[in-house]
């Protein structure tokens, strides 16, 4: 009985927490316009980089394939 109690205790404390972060969430959606695409493009890289995901870097190549040089 005190474990359910306790259950429904934690339940409506996250509940509460959600709504208040979906509430600022809601709030900084707008101010997201402000943000250029190549601060978030970095911003998101670094996060990948800090948990864990190590990609590769590419280089765009500005050369035609060999095989379409040869056509």
């Amino acid at each position: 009985m005190a474990d359910e109690k306790k259950l429904e205790e934690l339940v409506k404390s996250l509940t509460d927490r959600i709504r208040d972060l979906e509430i600022q969430v809601r709030t900084l959606k707008g101010k997201t316009d402000q943000i250029p695409e190549e601060h978030l493009t970095m911003i998101a890289a670094a996060v990948a980089a800090y948990l864990g995901y190590e990609g590769e870097p590419r280089q765009p190549h500005f050369n035609a394939p060999k095989a379409k040089a040869a056509r």
